[in-house]
């Protein structure tokens, strides 16, 4: 079923277009602006140089545990879901070089 998701899209949409009423009225329109100039310079910097990270953290766990039927895919989503405290520690023990792979994780974190 696809309906939900074009709701879910829309109503996304729908407060997007809002913040541009919002902008009008003299209160919050700054602050809108400021937000508006956060996302654009600041969020879009910080998401390049973690992209990076990421990117590199996923590729040098996939070149530890290419051996294995795991996709670079896989790896990708295990970084992420380091960043977010979710740290498997049997799929780091279960790699090649479980305490590289494990010391890696830990700085990645940090």
């Amino acid at each position: 079923e696809w309906r939900p998701v074009v709701l879910a899209a829309a109503s996304l949409f729908a407060w997007m277009r809002m913040l541009r009423y919002l902008l009008i009225w003299s209160v919050t329109g700054p602050f809108v602006q400021m937000i508006k100039e956060m996302i654009v310079t600041d969020l879009f910097s910080f998401l390049s140089i973690f992209a990076t990270f990421a990117i590199a953290m996923t590729t040098a766990t996939y070149s530890m545990d290419a051996e294995s039927d795991r996709s670079i895919v896989k790896h990708l989503r295990d970084s992420f879901s380091t960043i977010l405290g979710g740290l498997d520690w049997d799929t780091v023990d279960a790699s090649k070089f479980p305490h590289v792979a494990g010391l890696m994780h830990i700085i990645f974190v940090i």
